[in-house]
């Protein structure tokens, strides 16, 4: 069946602006998210360089963890765009993939040649225009995350459209196409936990 993959999208001023609250020797701590991903990368890199894989996956895990489920779950009453990043949808297994083969088939290049890689690919995937937020998750990105960002989606959204009805997930489709014509984001990300 594969695994789930959820979609966040985001608006990048907002969340470089979010505070990581850690407690340190009791004390509270409070790092700029942009610090505090460049605190784990640099971490990982000093466990990494010691063999201790284990250590500093877990550290990149944590990292991810700020830009995807922390701010999701604190978000209330509704708006995703409180901490600059909302879960719009979840997949429920990585079978959606045959549904991008769909759409891909209908795309013109080089959405087309895009699709076609993100399905047959274990690499992340970034959008050309790198942002100083963008730069911050190529850092911890690791495969199963597709970044796509809003000009990407629109042209999907477009193609998915009139076929949503035929796609195996046409009501988690609905979800990511009615929530890109909100246009209150700036960059979108699939992530499919591997």
């Amino acid at each position: 069946m594969g695994n789930p993959t959820h979609v966040f999208f985001y608006r990048e001023d907002v969340i470089m602006a979010q505070d990581v609250e850690l407690t340190v020797s009791g004390s509270g701590l409070s790092l700029r998210l942009p610090t505090f991903i460049d605190a784990c990368v640099e971490q990982a890199q000093f466990y990494a360089a010691q063999g201790k894989d284990d250590q500093a996956t877990d550290i990149l895990d944590t990292a991810i963890y700020q830009v995807t489920w922390n701010y999701t779950h604190k978000t209330s009453s509704g708006s995703l765009w409180d901490y600059g990043v909302g879960l719009v949808t979840r997949f429920a297994s990585a079978d959606f993939i045959h549904d991008l083969e769909t759409v891909a088939s209908k795309a013109k290049r080089p959405l087309s040649f895009v699709l076609q890689a993100w399905a047959n690919s274990v690499y992340p995937r970034f959008p050309r225009q790198l942002t100083p937020f963008r730069l911050k998750l190529r850092s911890i990105a690791r495969a199963g995350m597709f970044f796509v960002d809003r000009e990407e989606l629109d042209l999907l959204a477009k193609i998915a459209e009139p076929l949503v009805d035929q796609l195996t997930y046409s009501d988690e489709w609905k979800e990511v196409i009615h929530a890109n014509a909100s246009k209150e984001y700036d960059l979108a990300l699939f992530y499919s936990t591997v």
